[in-house]
């Protein structure tokens, strides 16, 4: 059986606050705190700073993705809508949350 995994910080008893360290704001201007390269490395090595990229490189590639999909999926719900088949209201449920865990992805740049 796959289980989520807790985030590794959490095992150490790091919250949030240890890596999110640079005040910023989001895509629609709300303030937010940032993780940042400098955190990595000033708890971890100059290695973690590498790790911080490649995170950041990866999450661009999966969030790219995953908005190509979101759009597919909506394109076919309007079909479907415009053809007197609507979603199921476990489709439209699956689609929202979709739309919502991109968004939360984008808003906190997914560090």
């Amino acid at each position: 059986i796959d289980r989520p995994m807790p985030n590794a910080m959490f095992g150490s008893r790091i919250n949030c606050r240890a890596c999110h360290t640079e005040s910023g704001s989001d895509f629609k201007g709300d303030p937010l705190v940032r993780a940042t390269q400098e955190a990595c490395v000033a708890c971890h090595t100059d290695e973690y700073g590498k790790m911080f990229e490649q995170w950041t490189g990866e999450i661009e590639t999966y969030l790219s993705e995953a908005e190509v999909l979101l759009a597919n999926a909506e394109k076919r719900a309007a079909e479907l809508e415009k053809a007197g088949r609507p979603l199921s209201r476990e489709s439209q449920t699956l689609l929202d949350q979709a739309r919502e865990n991109i968004r939360l992805v984008k808003a906190g740049r997914g560090i």
